[in-house]
């Protein structure tokens, strides 16, 4: 009986993993994801620029202003991209990533 209920909990465990990790992403979700990571590494960026402004303020202005217009690129892509996804998974994650630039210009104050 042990043994049933371990592979019954490995077999749910191994569908979880293939539904989240392994199924194949729509050519939509692919966009959206893309600008996920560039959303993710501009505002590495902008963080790492603002932490070193103490430090020499001519090196990491000039880096901030750089991830900002890195930022405002990836929000224009994503507000075009809404206009033409279809697919609900690619609607979510739009609306996600959404959240996540307004959620980061409300935090550092650049609206």
């Amino acid at each position: 009986m042990k043994k049933l209920l371990w592979i019954l909990f490995l077999g749910i465990i191994g569908y979880f993993v293939y539904t989240q990790y392994v199924t194949p992403l729509s050519e939509e979700a692919k966009q959206v994801k893309q600008l996920d990571k560039r959303f993710n590494t501009a505002t590495g960026d902008y963080v790492r620029a603002v932490r070193t402004t103490a430090e020499a303020a001519a090196v990491s202005l000039p880096a901030a202003e750089d991830a900002i217009r890195s930022i405002e690129k990836v929000k224009s892509e994503l507000d075009s991209l809404k206009k033409r996804i279809k697919e609900e998974d690619a609607i979510r994650r739009a609306d996600k990533l959404e959240a996540k630039i307004k959620e980061f210009y409300r935090q550092n104050a650049l609206e």
